[in-house]
């Protein structure tokens, strides 16, 4: 590991200062901690609230996903902090990557129905997880676990919130697909969801 980004979103001052003490002590090569407005608890609402929490969240997300933009590492691992990878998922995912691929997921169950993948395929159909076996190409997946190329993301217009009707990681996902690029999902990396 190089570099890592950490978006802290919450106004809580003991998380803060647990967060970047334990960045003062890794050994990598930079990090960088960057405090957005606070959105305290917003990925824990119920999104199925339109109107009160998931618009707000399709206009979060963006906001935390564009400093993606800055790293200075071609493959960038993106782990949300509600998810729990297995250890070996850096070496799982990077060896998925092809000079075709974009991202490469790991599995991830939504919190928003039961026995359901946080993956889509190229219908917007979500995938169940009896479904899910070895390596998929998907239509695209969350951003829970995933390894993204900084390449292909920068042909893509920049992270938004897709208007009214399509979640940002879909719309991502998406415009990478127009562009000849493959998503892939890595059934073997089984992640735990917290707190579905």
């Amino acid at each position: 590991i190089t570099d890592i980004i950490v978006t802290n979103t919450s106004d809580d001052p003991i998380f803060r200062n647990d967060v970047t003490s334990w960045l003062a002590s890794l050994s990598v090569h930079s990090y960088r901690y960057i405090q957005l407005p606070s959105t305290n608890r917003l990925a824990d609402a119920d999104r199925k609230n339109v109107n009160a929490n998931y618009r707000a969240v399709q206009a979060t997300m963006p906001r935390i996903y564009r400093h993606l933009r800055d790293t200075t590492t071609e493959y960038n691992l993106i782990i949300e902090d509600d998810v729990l990878p297995p250890e070996n998922v850096i070496e799982t995912l990077l060896h998925q990557m092809r000079q075709d691929v974009a991202a490469v997921s790991g599995l991830v169950e939504s919190r928003y129905g039961v026995g359901l993948a946080i993956a889509h395929d190229l219908q917007q159909v979500t995938y169940p997880m009896s479904a899910c076996n070895g390596l998929m190409t998907v239509g695209g997946t969350g951003f829970g676990c995933l390894l993204l190329r900084k390449s292909a993301m920068l042909q893509a217009p920049p992270f938004n919130n897709g208007g009214r009707t399509q979640n940002y990681d879909v719309e991502f996902a998406r415009c990478l697909r127009q562009l000849g690029w493959k998503w892939l999902m890595d059934c073997s990396v089984r992640c735990i969801h917290g707190e579905k």
